[in-house]
């Protein structure tokens, strides 16, 4: 907050990350992050200033960011300043929303261009999750064990808990394994992790920061693989298994990070997928999707799971 002063505001910007679409919705976006800074002792006009024209300038997008001669004119009025209550919002010198509600026009418009942009690209879209058939030898563990890596609560550190041998729920460890899925390349990293509390069953994503891999943890081999060639049926996405069965899924076809459906649908989705997370058993001090897709961050420390194996981030090696 001391940078958002008069001294120091020109260079400063606003960001989101890892914003998922509940929080969109509670909270909204880079909006949220203004009306915190000008409930926080701000100025508006130096919250504002921050979020538009100094994004935009940093990113060199000279003809955006201000109401100006030169400037195209994308704007919006505000109803109120300090709350960030929007009531219309203009694109070129059009209305093109209005109290939160897109224009016919417009709407007409973006479903013609996503039309375009899918026919041009559908294939490389589309086909990200190259795999091929994924069994359980893949998951296969060496007499000498595998390095377990500890979940921290509230946290996206790890910790190192040792060596372990086999999957051991009465001492909250599993599997956990790291797929490649880009290039078929058939790397694979197995081992285990402790804290994420599930007892039977498997949780599978295909959002797993940086590379975005597939990544699973689970209680059994079987049901494990289960949920990794599951994510080749479903183009990427999320999903909890056991016994052999789909618990809960949601297909992410767009890279296997995102997909077209409203963002009310897809928050009603998150809410079925990580409650049944928690009816497996997973700890209710993390989020079941959110704490595995940061176990394979190969640059926070401790240590962390690649398609090459387990990194040692301090050490810089694989371990």
């Amino acid at each position: 907050m001391p940078l958002i002063s008069d001294r120091y505001y020109s260079r400063c910007l606003f960001v989101t990350d890892d914003r998922h679409p509940g929080d969109l919705i509670r909270e909204g976006h880079i909006d949220n992050i203004i009306k915190k800074a000008i409930a926080m002792g701000a100025k508006p006009e130096l919250a504002y200033t921050v979020a538009s024209y100094n994004a935009a300038s940093y990113f060199h997008l000279n003809f955006k960011g201000a109401i100006a001669p030169g400037y195209q004119a994308d704007f919006v009025i505000l109803d109120d300043v300090e709350e960030v209550k929007i009531s219309c919002v203009y694109k070129k010198g059009r209305l093109v929303a209005q109290n939160g509600v897109v224009t016919d026009e417009v709407s007409e418009l973006l479903d013609s261009y996503q039309h375009e942009i899918i026919e041009k690209y559908e294939d490389r879209i589309y086909s990200t999750i190259n795999l091929r058939d994924f069994g359980v030898e893949k998951l296969r563990i060496s007499d000498a064990g595998a390095k377990v890596i500890g979940l921290v609560p509230g946290e996206i550190l790890t910790t190192d808990e040792g060596v372990a041998k086999a999957v051991d729920v009465n001492h909250d460890i599993i599997k956990l394994a790291v797929v490649e899925r880009h290039h078929n390349t058939g790397h694979t990293g197995v081992c285990f992790v402790k804290g994420y509390g599930i007892r039977e069953g498997a949780i599978a994503t295909s959002i797993a920061h940086d590379s975005h891999n597939i990544i699973a943890a689970g209680v059994s081999d079987e049901d494990i693989c289960f949920a990794v060639n599951r994510m080749k049926e479903i183009k990427g996405g999320m999903v909890v298994v056991n016994r052999g069965k789909i618990i809960c899924e949601l297909s992410l076809p767009i890279a296997g990070l995102m997909c077209d459906s409203g963002v009310y649908e897809v928050n009603e989705k998150m809410k079925e997928l990580k409650d049944a997370a928690y009816r497996l058993g997973a700890s209710r001090n993390i989020d079941p999707f959110m704490t595995l897709s940061f176990t394979s961050l190969a640059v926070i420390p401790k240590i962390r799971l690649t398609t090459l194996g387990v990194v040692d981030v301090e050490k810089f090696c694989l371990v």
